[in-house]
């Protein structure tokens, strides 16, 4: 009975680690491409369930294939990434610099060396 309650607490903790905070995961990445590929015009104002409505479109276009993310020198959580990614058909590789924002949310910008 300990061995087992102990498998579950380490397996648990792994859990964790690995879902709070870490590199970015296909999903993660996906997720945003697919918001920032919404263009609002600024004399819009659209609702929130219209913008939820247009990402979750927009997340069917991106099919992330490859994700390559290591640890950048000097920084705590920030990953330089090369996302390979098929875009409505359209095979792509992009290079980004994501790092997760106070409240864990993953941010980035495009790499175009």
């Amino acid at each position: 009975m300990k061995t087992t309650f102990r498998a579950f607490i380490v397996a648990g903790l792994f859990c964790l680690a690995s879902c709070s905070g870490g590199a970015p995961s296909k999903e993660e990445v996906r997720d945003f491409l697919a918001s920032q590929s919404i263009q609002i015009s600024p004399f819009a104002h659209p609702s929130q369930q219209a913008i939820d409505n247009a990402t979750e479109g927009a997340k069917k276009l991106f099919d992330v294939q490859g994700l390559d993310c290591a640890a950048t020198k000097g920084f705590k959580n920030v990953w330089d990434c090369t996302v390979n990614v098929v875009v409505s058909n359209d095979p792509r590789v992009l290079k980004f610099r994501f790092h997760r924002d106070q409240n864990g949310k993953l941010a980035g910008e495009r790499n175009y060396d």
